[in-house]
């Protein structure tokens, strides 16, 4: 019978013939298997694999860099889709803006599952939140060096940290204070 290499029966039950093996790993596979030898049932945990629901709209849990990066992407062109309606008249700027709206949920979950895959709390989203704040505020009663400091420097150099601490490296190995380690997105049922 396949067994991986670090991996413990937590279960042994036998019911008519049927022994099922519940092997406790990270692949935490279930195989069923017979008297007479193994049947080709194998059953990689489907529990932990996250939706697309928790995805998009779970606080809890965390995410790789895969799929930090395919949202960013869909975020990226659903943007590009609303702005390019919106500039050839085809929607208001009011349904834009109300889009905008809607795709911040789903991008603060994924930003949030992120952070824990990293071991850290979700309140480190807020930067981004202030680095908006600093880039869209009205720095004109200052000196343009400092305009220029705080109304882009400052933004910038928040956002690509964020950028490098979320897409680039990589997550807490193991179990951290945040659950499991990340499973990928199951995108089919």
């Amino acid at each position: 019978m396949h067994r991986l290499s670090n991996a413990c029966v937590t279960l042994l039950r036998q019911r008519g013939g049927i022994i099922a093996y519940c092997l406790a790993s990270k692949a935490s596979q279930i195989t069923i298997a017979n008297r007479r030898g193994e049947l080709a049932i194998d059953y990689i945990r489907a529990q932990k694999s996250m939706t697309i629901e928790q995805w998009c709209f779970s606080f809890r849990g965390r995410i790789g860099r895969r799929d930090f990066w395919i949202w960013i992407a869909i975020w990226m062109i659903l943007m590009m889709i609303g702005f390019v309606l919106a500039d050839q008249q085809l929607l208001s700027v009011q349904s834009v803006a109300f889009f905008l709206v809607l795709l911040l949920w789903p991008t603060t979950a994924v930003i949030v599952k992120r952070l824990h895959d990293r071991n850290k709390k979700g309140g480190w989203a807020l930067l981004l939140v202030v680095a908006w704040l600093l880039f869209a505020g009205n720095w004109q009663m200052l000196a343009p060096i400092w305009q220029l400091g705080i109304g882009r420097f400052i933004p910038t150099l928040i956002t690509v940290m964020m950028l490098l601490d979320l897409g680039v490296f990589v997550g807490t190995p193991g179990e951290n204070r945040f659950g499991a380690p990340a499973n990928r997105v199951r995108f089919h049922r």
